[in-house]
């Protein structure tokens, strides 16, 4: 994968992780988050819910977007 593409990558992730936290910590309740509730109990979906929508697309995130960084060059000193 070429660089432009990690950078697109990791920042739809990251963008999809800002909208799983909004929905997580929102005061209508998200119909995902809810069903998890019911599943699993409250403490056990609300954790499963931000692991899977939170924490995640975070990790890759950053995983994608570091990674692009460093292929690009752009840190790299030249004399």
């Amino acid at each position: 994968m070429t660089s432009p593409s990690k950078f697109a990558l990791g920042f739809f992730a990251l963008f999809a992780a800002a909208v799983g936290l909004a929905r997580g910590l929102s005061d209508k309740e998200f119909y995902r988050l809810a069903r998890m509730k019911k599943v699993w109990g409250r403490n056990e979906g609300i954790t499963f819910f931000f692991l899977a929508d939170v924490a995640l697309p975070l990790v890759m995130g950053l995983a994608y977007v570091s990674s692009g960084v460093a292929e690009s060059g752009v840190l790299y000193l030249s004399p």
